[in-house]
């Protein structure tokens, strides 16, 4: 009705204790992701299809719009093709969007991205120089040019990445840009530019 795409979030690398994956496959588990959640090893063959199922699931249950996939680049690029096979397939008027969040730099993103794999990713590099440039006033909108054009060549050219300009596992934009300060008129000023 108002032409509102919904993403589900799916974070394939680790679950909590207490999933039943956990509990009745120990053995599909290896060192705990940070620190405390069992991480997949997905050297195995069982974990990968078991969470390409799941995924391929909850969009057939939800009839979401995609994925937004969690440390993307935390999970062997093989499973996202396995992921992309498990999902229904896609309808010209309808695609299914598979988008990582993955914050290192390019080169290390390019592996996920192009058919099979990952429509985009986040574009953190991005947004780091978009942050700079708007928030923190370093740097030139050469500079922003220069990442934009990075983006936009670097991956396969079917890429659909998504620009950001806040995320939970970073400062805030409005913090960043106001510099801690509690007034935060020039901020909104500066987010709007960004935008």
């Amino acid at each position: 009705r108002h032409n509102i795409k919904v993403l589900l979030d799916f974070v394939a690398t680790h679950t909590h204790q207490d999933h039943l994956f956990f509990r009745y496959h120990p053995e599909w588990f290896e060192t705990r992701a940070n620190g405390f959640l069992p991480a997949f090893n997905y050297a195995l063959a069982e974990p990968a299809a078991a969470m390409a199922e799941n995924a391929g699931w909850w969009i057939r249950q939800t009839g979401a719009d995609g994925l937004r996939l969690g440390d993307a680049d935390r999970v062997p690029p093989e499973f996202w093709m396995k992921l992309r096979a498990a999902i229904p397939a896609d309808d010209d008027d309808n695609p299914i969007y598979l988008v990582g969040s993955v914050n290192d730099s390019r080169a290390t993103n390019r592996p996920f991205i192009g058919p099979g794999g990952l429509d985009g990713r986040f574009d953190f590099p991005l947004y780091g120089h978009a942050r700079d440039v708007f928030a923190l006033g370093r740097g030139g909108f050469s500079d922003l040019e220069s990442a934009l054009t990075a983006t936009e060549t670097g991956d396969d050219p079917t890429a659909i990445h998504s620009t950001l300009i806040g995320h939970p596992d970073l400062p805030r934009f409005l913090t960043d840009a106001d510099g801690n300060a509690i007034g935060i008129a020039d901020g909104y000023k500066k987010l709007k530019m960004a935008f």
